[in-house]
């Protein structure tokens, strides 16, 4: 059941990505050059997804036990809440990097 629930977040992620339009990477590189002609629809998708992910926090955590499982014992700790945060941060910055050196020209490209 957890495979499932992975593989339906996923799929409820990249569909809405495709919905928004954030598949095209013209759309990504407008939001990051901001000395030109900037484009704020990045800027509003994420918005949106930081409001629904805090509902949606804000739901799950009244919950006494997880929604899907009968018996469990596991209750994630602040250590490993903080982990996972340090690791979506890194992977954001990442990827921030990534596309910047994409759009920056190589040496090699004025031959």
């Amino acid at each position: 059941m957890r495979t499932l629930m992975a593989y339906a977040a996923g799929l409820l992620f990249g569909l809405g990505l495709a919905i928004s339009g954030m598949t095209d990477p013209a759309r990504v590189l407008g939001f990051l050059d901001i000395a030109g002609e900037w484009d704020p629809t990045l800027a509003f998708v994420l918005g949106g997804a930081v409001i629904t992910t805090f509902i949606g926090y804000r739901l799950v955590l009244r919950r006494s036990s997880p929604f899907l499982v009968i018996n469990s014992t596991y209750q994630p700790s602040v250590n490993s809440i903080a982990a996972c945060s340090v690791g979506r941060r890194s992977l954001a910055l990442a990827g921030g990097f990534r596309a910047t050196v994409q759009v920056l020209p190589s040496p090699r490209s004025s031959d």
